[in-house]
């Protein structure tokens, strides 16, 4: 499981840098991800700069998520993994783990 969430979040970061246009200024690190549900979710956590924006970059996240989604599931086509995504703010990490 380790290794899965460890290639999901490559994965989710190599999409997030590539195909999504963030706002000037706004930063986002992907802290972690957290497969759930048989595989069938994926809690990624997010750490956003300035965070302040914290709550924007969520937003931002939820408002594409149809985008990195299928994208994802493009990527691993040939995998018996294809979690729908969530994404969270970390710092709430201890509330969903």
């Amino acid at each position: 499981m380790k290794r899965a969430n460890r290639n999901l979040k490559k994965e989710l970061s190599q999409i997030i840098l590539r195909e999504v246009d963030f706002p000037p200024g706004l930063f986002l690190t992907i802290i972690d991800v957290k497969l759930v549900e048989n595989s069938r979710k994926a809690k990624v956590f997010i750490s956003a700069f300035p965070r302040e924006k914290t709550k924007q970059a969520l937003k931002f996240l939820d408002e594409h998520i149809y985008k990195i989604q299928q994208i994802l599931n493009k990527r691993f086509k040939k995998s018996s993994i294809h979690p729908k995504i969530v994404f969270l703010n970390n710092e709430e990490k201890k509330e969903y783990s």
